[in-house]
């Protein structure tokens, strides 16, 4: 945190809330992604002051106390090789456009952005060693300035925050038309608004064949999902007919998406052979998109196995504006092993669905 010409960088305080979503509301209109709504102090809160494990905040505020750029993530705890990390979730940022005008190196919203990163990267336990998020194709045009993959060189004194692609976001979709799969008939979908404490148990299973993957126990997925102040989501827990075994989980919510009405499965995990499960999962999402008039959607990485199971069960892929970055702040990360083992879903994005 400090000060620089006409701004200071510094945490949030009690009070931020209203210039903060006016500066948002100001930035957004400039970007060029229909879908991007400013959120309303209810969710602003939920999303960063109610976060389980926490978030990070910085921003950059003038002399008036207005708010000129908002840099904030929400604190995810990741197993990683049997570890847990505390990674953070980039899900907010932006420049006020009629203070900013542009990104120069001593501008309010690099300046937050580059306070973020050396306040909160770094090892544990007081740091992160990882960030991550979804840049926005604004925030793409200006990677030269944010040291994100670029093919231009860079030239002397250019700031570099050394960000790395993972992956581009692809979306896999069944339209309401599409033919059926068969009925499972040892396995039960109940539904239900929130998760029972057994899901850990799941969560321990799935996690054993990924290198990579946020912590999804009762208490986070019932503040990612159920605590929810706006949204309202159904979980489907697919569950053994002889002995009622929690055999894998979805999330389901009808919601705009990449600019067009979906039934989003906004979660997914079913350990791997389970595939009664998944069989049992996908009907009872299509059935709730069909009645919803919708398409059915979900958001998950093509190295999943389930990637060729959702399409040989009628999904189609559909590129995605969307791609995943990270900066690694401890050390030096593999992007190609995070590809490979790293397993999101729209979950891991509390801004997203």
């Amino acid at each position: 945190m400090g000060e620089t010409t006409g701004f200071q960088i510094r945490a949030y305080r009690p009070g931020d809330e209203d210039s903060i979503l006016a500066g948002m509301a100001r930035a957004i209109a400039r970007e060029e992604e229909p879908s991007l709504r400013a959120p309303s102090e209810a969710v602003w809160r939920w999303r960063y002051l109610d976060a389980p494990d926490g978030s990070c905040i910085r921003l950059a505020v003038d002399p008036e106390g207005r708010v000129l750029a908002h840099f904030a993530g929400v604190i995810l705890r990741v197993l990683v090789g049997g570890k847990i990390q505390r990674w953070v979730a980039v899900d907010d940022s932006f420049g006020d456009p009629s203070a900013a005008a542009g990104l120069g190196r001593h501008r309010p919203f690099l300046a937050a952005m580059r306070a973020f990163a050396q306040d909160f990267g770094g090892p544990p336990p007081d740091r992160h060693p990882v960030l991550y998020g979804l840049p926005t194709r604004r925030v793409l045009r200006f990677s030269y300035h944010l040291g994100l993959p670029t093919r231009h060189a860079k030239r002397r004194g250019d700031p570099v925050l050394d960000w790395e692609m993972v992956r581009e976001s692809c979306v896999l979709r069944l339209d309401p038309g599409s033919p059926g799969e068969a009925e499972v008939g040892d396995v039960a979908v109940e539904e239900t608004a929130s998760f029972p404490e057994e899901v850990g148990r799941l969560f321990e299973r799935a996690a054993a064949g990924w290198g990579a993957l946020a912590v999804r126990d009762a208490r986070f997925l019932n503040w990612r999902f159920a605590a929810h102040p706006e949204h309202r989501y159904d979980v489907g827990l697919a569950r053994r007919r002889a002995d009622g075994a929690l055999l894998g989980y979805a999330v389901y919510r009808l919601a705009e998406f990449e600019g067009r009405r979906e039934g989003l499965l906004c979660d997914w995990l079913v350990p791997a052979g389970e595939d009664g499960a998944a069989v049992a999962l996908r009907r009872w999402g299509a059935r709730r998109a069909r009645a919803d008039g919708a398409s059915l959607a979900i958001l998950i990485p093509d190295t999943a196995p389930e990637w060729i199971a959702f399409q040989e069960a009628g999904f189609r892929l559909h590129p995605a504006r969307d791609f995943l970055a990270v900066l690694p702040a401890q050390r030096r990360l593999d992007a190609n092993g995070l590809y490979r083992n790293w397993y999101t879903t729209l979950a891991d994005f509390p801004r997203l669905a």
